[in-house]
């Protein structure tokens, strides 16, 4: 059986240390396999993670500029720049970074984008032609009980009222003070502990 061919992959993660490290340690996986990386990274944030690149040959880091959000530091790119209350502005930033990214998917053309929490990029890719894989680094609680993906890519949130009830296609169920002191993260921008727990989608 013949070798399928490599694949060009773009690396998406979420603008944060602890999601910048182990996509990158996953992507020296796939390029030992033989497998093209494009890496989007915010442009100072690089220079940190340059000495885990370990197949430089097959993984670009591809610059991202990180818009300045209102209350943010001019100088913050990540959610370790910031304190915990302002990590909601530097999803706010990231988020206003698609036209970016479609543009840069526009001229790379990889065949699949793995990304991590921006709910507006299937959408994207579908438009493009490109398959996406969520690739989640995070707990498993906050994967199973508090993301929905095709709700949120119809500009659905998830309400408290919605922790109160047992969610379709879950099979956690959470006492009410639990609910409560997790809706704490929903006001702080759906944040929780993050584990090494993968979870992955697919959006064709």
């Amino acid at each position: 059986m013949d070798t399928p061919p490599p694949l060009h992959i773009a690396m998406f993660p979420w603008f944060a240390m602890g999601h910048l490290t182990p996509y990158l340690h996953f992507s020296n996986k796939l390029a030992k396999r033989g497998h093209k990386i494009s890496f989007f990274i915010p442009k100072k944030t690089q220079t940190k993670l340059q000495h885990l690149n370990l197949n430089p040959n097959l993984i670009t880091f591809v610059p991202i500029n990180v818009p300045h959000v209102d209350g943010l530091p001019h100088d913050a790119e990540t959610s370790s720049d910031v304190p915990f209350s302002l990590v909601p502005l530097i999803a706010t930033a990231m988020d206003q970074t698609e036209k970016q990214i479609e543009l840069l998917l526009k001229e790379l053309k990889p065949q699949i984008v793995f990304f991590d929490f921006q709910y507006w990029l299937p959408n994207l890719t579908q438009k493009l032609g490109i398959k996406s894989l969520q690739y989640w680094i995070s707990s498993p609680f906050t994967i199973s009980y508090s993301w929905n993906g095709p709700r949120q890519c119809h500009g659905k949130g998830l309400t408290v009222d919605d922790l109160k009830n047992h969610l379709q296609g879950t099979l956690i169920h959470i006492l009410n003070f639990i609910n409560m002191n997790f809706s704490f993260f929903l006001q702080q921008g759906n944040l929780c502990s993050e584990v090494a727990y993968i979870y992955t989608i697919v959006y064709i």
